[in-house]
């Protein structure tokens, strides 16, 4: 069932329409406001024109984060895909060879990784890391991202501490994309 509606050229305040479950297939052009009660769900983008306030409140809810974890080594690349599909956004656990133990960076020496990602354009894509949950007290490791190519980026994992940190770390990465 499909359904048009037609706007008269005059143009009138406070005119609106009312719907329920609706399916767009194509495009949603609002030359005003468009307000939603209970949520949108988007399988593309959701864009605004140069010229627009892209004002937008509320909780996004982003899907459940998946973790990769760092197989070998604490400088073990690690493959952020899973049956071919890389996410925006993963969660990558560091290496430990049991419970608080291994994945060793010795007092102020840094270790690095690379991450393959599909997703990393060169120029073009932000990647941005956080600490998650678990830090295991290594509150003086900082990690980063220190280098972005195709489809990889480099993480830099330095300790500031003055005794070996030793542990696993949990980090959150999520690719911007520019134009």
């Amino acid at each position: 069932m499909s359904a048009r509606f037609f706007q008269s050229s005059t143009p009138s305040e406070d005119q609106s329409i009312k719907c329920n479950d609706i399916t767009v297939r194509g495009s949603v052009v609002a030359n005003e406001t468009v307000s939603v009660a209970q949520g949108i769900s988007l399988n593309g983008a959701l864009s605004f024109e140069d010229n627009t306030d892209g004002a937008i409140s509320g909780k996004i809810q982003l899907p459940a984060i998946q973790n990769f974890t760092q197989a070998t080594a604490a400088n073990a690349n690690v493959a952020a895909s899973t049956g071919g599909v890389a996410p925006q956004q993963f969660m990558i656990t560091t290496y430990e060879s049991a419970p608080g133990v291994g994945g060793d960076i010795a007092a102020g020496a840094s270790v690095t990784f690379t991450v393959f990602h599909s997703g990393v354009v060169a120029g073009k894509t932000m990647v941005l890391c956080s600490k998650a949950g678990s830090h295991n007290g290594l509150f003086e490791v900082t990690d980063y991202v220190s280098a972005t190519a195709n489809n990889e980026f480099t993480v830099t994992r330095h300790n500031h501490g003055a005794g070996t940190a030793s542990g696993n770390q949990q980090l959150i990465f999520k690719l911007i994309h520019t134009a």
